[in-house]
């Protein structure tokens, strides 16, 4: 069991992926400088009820963040580069004496590295032509194209699901099983369009 700081969001960060955030409330720019001091990440938590601003409800699973750049954003405010390390699952949580959500979690294992199998080649092009799109290139996304988990990950993070099934696919263990349900969604999209 370890402790970790929560930051509930409207949003799903994967392990080996990158996501930008805007720090502007105390108690969050309080949770950044908590982390700096204790030399650790901190928890990305889809909110499941409520807003970001009043959570209700969290979902179980996140992903550990790892802050890699800081910069001031063009409003003067404060902006964060993070990566997604390993996921973890929220035994208990509280609010901490400075406002934000503490927890104490279970590291999940780590995925299992499966190389991408012929069959989803597809998915890879996918998201090799997807990575050329402007607000990624600003990332700088280094991407593992033979790797299953990195793969289905960015994919899953990149495209245009709701963040329900962005969870849901969180939660999914096992890399192949992940491009499975990518190829469904993507069929679904396709379908509905």
């Amino acid at each position: 069991m370890v402790n970790i700081p929560l930051f509930p969001l409207r949003a799903v960060l994967f392990p080996k992926c990158k996501m930008q955030l805007q720090i502007f409330e105390p108690r969050y720019l309080d949770m950044i400088s908590y982390c700096m001091k204790h030399d650790q990440g901190f928890g990305v938590i889809l909110v499941a009820e409520g807003s970001e601003f009043d959570v209700k409800h969290i979902e179980q699973v996140g992903t550990l963040a790892k802050i890699i750049d800081f910069f001031q954003l063009p409003n003067g405010l404060l902006g964060i580069t993070i990566t997604g390390e390993g996921k973890f699952a929220v035994l208990d949580h509280w609010k901490s004496e400075q406002g934000f959500l503490m927890s104490e979690s279970q590291l999940l294992p780590e995925e299992p590295h499966i190389s991408v199998p012929d069959e989803w080649f597809g998915l890879v092009d996918l998201l090799k032509a997807l990575v050329q799109h402007p607000l990624l290139q600003d990332l700088e996304l280094d991407v593992n194209y033979g790797d299953a988990m990195v793969v289905s990950n960015h994919l899953a993070a990149y495209m245009p699901f709701s963040e329900e099934k962005k969870q849901s696919m969180l939660e999914i263990s096992n890399p192949l099983k992940r491009l499975e349900k990518l190829k469904g969604l993507l069929n679904d999209m396709q379908h509905s369009a």
